[in-house]
């Protein structure tokens, strides 16, 4: 699995839940660890850079992904 976040910004525009759709399909195609660090990276990114993006997409709801792979 190579996905990068732009691949997922460019398929989700909105930044809507649609995101942890994105990663959960993704998931089916690739390791966790990449998956988590995907994550890990949309998050920091979101938070650096749009604050209230980052309330909006559910940060809750990437958390919780990045919980359930990592145990």
């Amino acid at each position: 699995m190579n996905l990068k976040i732009v691949d997922v910004l460019n398929n989700e525009p909105s930044l809507g839940g649609g995101v942890v759709d994105v990663i959960a399909t993704k998931l089916m195609k690739g390791p966790k660890h990449e998956v988590i660090v995907l994550c890990v990276e949309l998050l920091e990114m979101l938070l650096k850079n749009c604050p209230l993006m980052y309330e909006h997409i559910g940060s809750k709801k990437l958390m919780t992904v990045i919980f359930n792979l990592a145990t």
